[in-house]
């Protein structure tokens, strides 16, 4: 049975671009870089010349500096080009000792330069993880005070009729909570590339478990009216994942098409489900999506340059984190648009069973 394409790419984010690798992974990619080598340079000579050794070589020490850091890549430096020098010829006819040992020292420079540059990328990129992490819990707990003093002003305001003060400290909670969601989007890019996002599975009853998020999102979101349409009433149908997760992907999704349409507006959230998928789709009837961008909507940092769009603000981190969230649980999302007319967003999930 093949891979989804979803599939693929989450055991790439998994085994490959996440930075928490283990100590065997690091170490093991030397074996293998090392095997591959020795598999592939006899054939590859064949076809493509006798310098191919030292390319593949490189090549070799350049993956498993990239992959593990320093370590592996000055042992796969030193493995590589003692089985290139020693255990086959580089040329067809053999160079001296003197020669030998002088292309290897070559080698051995390089590949070290290779594994210190990689190794400070990577220690740059674990120092950018720990700052972010660091300062968004500093930031968090001042914030959720200004949010508190605010709710507690803006009642005594409201209370005694002011109703202009009573505005400006509802700006305040609304600023306070914009900029919580997007320290809670920094940290859980740094959990996905960092592979520490955790998940606590269990059965959920679907029906209910958006039917519970939009009566929430209701109160919220005041200046859109929000339509839930189903045709499983009558139906138990149960997924198999974590409600946080799964609920702040939905929240997204509907958050998105209030930002990105009129007020006063529709958002229509539908439930459905074919053959073994129920299907949540989110409706908006804003300012669409450009064609030749709908395929980067789901990328790290992206967000459409459009004078009409340019005001809303954000780290473009949503839907890409709605997407791992929903990969994770075996599923898909996509998105239709039409710019000037709105937009579809469609989150596909496996049923577990049915009640």
């Amino acid at each position: 049975m093949f891979l989804r394409k979803e599939q693929i790419q989450r055991l790439i984010n998994k085994y490959i671009f996440s930075q928490n690798k283990s100590y065997w992974a690091r170490y093991g990619f030397v074996f293998i870089i090392t095997i591959s080598f020795i598999l592939t340079r006899t054939l590859a000579q064949v076809f493509l010349g006798k310098y191919i050794s030292l390319h593949l070589a490189l090549l070799g020490v350049m993956l498993s500096a990239w992959y593990g850091g320093l370590i592996p890549g000055v042992i796969t430096t030193l493995s590589l080009g003692l089985i290139n020098t020693y255990f086959f010829q580089t040329h067809n006819i053999r160079l001296g000792i003197a020669e030998d040992l002088i292309l290897l020292v070559i080698f051995i420079i390089e590949g070290f330069f290779i594994s210190l540059v990689s190794e400070s990328l990577i220690r740059a990129n674990m120092q950018k993880i720990s700052f972010i992490n660091f300062a968004s819990h500093e930031l968090k707990n001042p914030l959720a005070s200004i949010r508190g003093f605010a709710e507690i002003l803006n009642k005594k305001l409201v209370q005694k009729n002011f109703p202009k003060l009573a505005e400006y400290s509802s700006d305040i909670i609304e600023q306070s909570d914009r900029a919580t969601n997007l320290i809670n989007d920094l940290l859980d890019l740094n959990k996905i590339e960092g592979g520490k996002f955790t998940y606590r599975d269990e059965s959920i009853n679907i029906l209910r478990f958006v039917k519970s998020i939009i009566e929430n999102l209701r109160l919220v979101i005041k200046d859109h009216k929000i339509i839930f349409k189903t045709d499983l009433e009558k139906a138990d149908i149960f997924v198999y994942g974590d409600k946080y997760r799964l609920s702040q992907t939905l929240i997204n999704l509907v958050a998105n098409a209030a930002k990105y349409s009129p007020k006063d507006s529709d958002i229509k959230v539908s439930l459905t489900s074919s053959k073994r998928r129920i299907r949540i789709s989110v409706q908006d009837f804003g300012f669409g999506i450009e064609r030749n961008n709908l395929h980067k909507i789901f990328n790290q940092h992206f967000r459409e340059k459009r004078p009409s769009t340019s005001y809303i603000r954000g780290l473009g981190l949503g839907l890409y984190i709605t997407q791992q969230i929903i990969y994770r649980h075996k599923g898909t999302v996509s998105v239709k648009s039409t710019p000037g007319k709105g937009s579809i967003f469609s989150i596909y999930l496996p049923i577990q069973f049915f009640n």
